[in-house]
């Protein structure tokens, strides 16, 4: 007697397409979500190590460079052009001994020093570093509102004691943010001022969830330099 096999139904093989394709779609996106919060992470942390490689910058000091021996070296100013693109300048003024013992900022704008960090025909005195946020992060406003268009951080050397101070200013109009980065002025009128400093860190994906990075008050090296996702983070959500 003949045997005869049932295949699957059409309705069976559609469900079973319907499903595989579901599954797929889940793992797919699954992965691609994975792969956008790695980015963003690592986004978030070479923010971080960047700050962090200021103070070592401050904290190790060399050589200014510029052939002139009586120079030295007494920080880094960091100025933010939008929300991807940072830019830091070597800090120099002479090296001088014999002056007070004042606030830091007195300091470096004091005749004796004479601190800038361009010369008189506008060109970085010392050395002008770079860094840009990855993967489409962008830099944002915070709850103690810090601007990537107005906001700008000292990271100095005191000239008697040696202690290093991270002063910040949210004080600066777009009028005034090239003069900042070309320092025409004195670093005491752009309204400097010591205390924590939160950068926010968005991500690509249009969201809210914000990490915080932060430097506390009073940090005076690079372990000053946090990140909080969740627990502490003072970003707007």
């Amino acid at each position: 007697m003949r045997r005869f096999r049932r295949g699957f139904t059409i309705i069976e093989v559609s469900l079973f397409l319907a499903i595989t394709g579901l599954l797929f779609l889940g793992v797919t996106l699954g992965v691609q979500n994975s792969m956008r919060r790695q980015r963003y992470n690592d986004s978030v942390q070479s923010f971080a190590e960047f700050l962090r490689s200021l103070y070592s910058e401050v904290m190790n000091v060399q050589s200014a460079g510029n052939g002139r021996s009586n120079d030295a070296i007494y920080g880094k100013l960091v100025t933010f052009d939008g929300g991807q693109d940072i830019f830091s300048y070597d800090v120099i003024g002479l090296a001088e001994s014999n002056i007070g013992d004042s606030d830091v900022l007195n300091l470096l704008d004091d005749e004796k020093i004479k601190a800038k960090v361009v010369d008189d025909d506008g060109a970085p005195v010392g050395i002008m570093g770079s860094f840009k946020l990855k993967w489409g992060a962008l830099l944002q406003t915070t709850s103690k509102p810090f601007s990537s268009y107005q906001g700008a951080i000292l990271i100095v050397r005191h000239p008697n004691s040696g202690t290093i101070f991270t002063l910040s200013s949210t004080n600066v109009s777009l009028a005034k943010r090239e003069k900042l980065k070309n320092l025409t002025e004195k670093f005491r009128k752009f309204g400097f001022t010591v205390g924590e400093i939160n950068f926010c860190i968005n991500p690509d994906d249009g969201s809210n969830n914000r990490a915080d990075v932060r430097i506390n008050a009073g940090a005076s090296n690079s372990s000053g330099v946090e990140v909080f996702y969740d627990e502490d983070n003072k970003c707007e959500r």
